[in-house]
C-alpha cells in the first residue's frame, strides 16, 4: 500500500472533522500541534492540551444551551484561541 492510499484509508475511516480531530490528538497526544507567540517566545502546544480546551469550550456552548445542529459562528484571528 502507498502512503497515498494509506492516507485515503485514514480519511475514510474519520466519519466527521472532528472525529479526525481527536483521533489524531490521541494518537499524537504531547507532540506539538500548534505554536504561538507569548511574551516575546514562541511556544508549543501539544495536541492532548489543544484537545482539551476544545473539549471545554464545547462544554460551555453546552451551557450556554448550544445543541447537535446548531450553527455557531467564531470571529476571531488565525490564533490559537479560535480552536
Amino acid at each position: 500500500m502507498t502512503d497515498g492510499n494509506a492516507l485515503r484509508d485514514r480519511l475514510d475511516g474519520w466519519p466527521s472533522l472532528p472525529a479526525m480531530f481527536f483521533d489524531q490528538a490521541g494518537r499524537l497526544g504531547p507532540a506539538p500541534q500548534l505554536w504561538a507567540k507569548r511574551a516575546g517566545s514562541w511556544q508549543a502546544q501539544s495536541w492532548a492540551a489543544t484537545a482539551d480546551r476544545v473539549r471545554a469550550a464545547a462544554r460551555g456552548l453546552a451551557a450556554l444551551g448550544v445543541r447537535r445542529g446548531d450553527r455557531v459562528a467564531i470571529v476571531a484571528e488565525n490564533r490559537p484561541e479560535w480552536l
